[in-house]
């Protein structure tokens, strides 16, 4: 038998979940995230432009750690800033300061998923 789920239940399922719970999801999802940026540097010839136009050659290590400090403390501070927005509409009988770690990891989780899809897209098409 086949288990269906409505759209009012995975929002209750979801924002009833446990910070830990959220944390050890978004904490998957950054190796994840981590190991397809590996595989996209060693299978892949992609290079890429500093913002000041300069070009960096595809298997360049300036490359790679630019990749992972972009994982490991931009993606963070991005889901900090749209987090802090998106918590206003997260249970709102709660005080903000309680909702506040809840929306942030909401936020990078959803950033990670996006990007391990867009990751593994490219991993797919480039072999």
């Amino acid at each position: 038998m086949i288990s269906t789920i409505s759209i009012k239940g995975l929002r209750r399922l979801v924002l009833d979940a446990s910070n830990k719970k959220l944390l050890s999801i978004a904490f998957v999802l950054t190796i994840i995230d981590l190991a397809l940026s590996l595989g996209i540097y060693y299978l892949t010839d992609t290079g890429a432009y500093h913002l000041n136009g300069e070009y960096i050659e595809p298997h360049d290590k300036e490359l790679l750690k630019l990749n992972i400090l972009g994982l490991l403390i931009s993606y963070p501070i991005l889901s900090i800033l749209i987090g802090s927005i998106t918590t206003l509409f997260i249970k709102r009988e709660l005080p903000y300061k309680k909702r506040f770690l809840k929306g942030c990891l909401l936020t990078l989780i959803t950033i990670y998923f996006i990007f391990s899809l867009a990751g593994l897209y490219k991993l797919v098409t480039s072999i």
